[in-house]
């Protein structure tokens, strides 16, 4: 996370995984949102679409889990 935002990213899209077994710590919303950061957490084909549709507008950081 800190890569992102010390990169100037003002969105970050957020996978769960395919079947939504994953989960974001409050704790990382809450740091992300902080620095005035739009946060997506989404199921990780939503988060690949979500994400390549803010990219083209949009400083975007995205880390999607593509295993579950």
């Amino acid at each position: 996370m800190a890569e992102l935002v010390d990169n100037g990213v003002t969105a970050v899209v957020l996978g769960i995984g395919m079947q939504r077994q994953l989960s974001v710590m409050v704790e990382t919303l809450d740091l992300l949102e902080s620095r005035g950061m739009a946060v997506h957490v989404l199921e990780t084909r939503e988060a690949v679409r979500v994400h390549n549709e803010l990219a083209a507008s949009t400083r975007v950081g995205a880390l999607p889990h593509s295993t579950c």
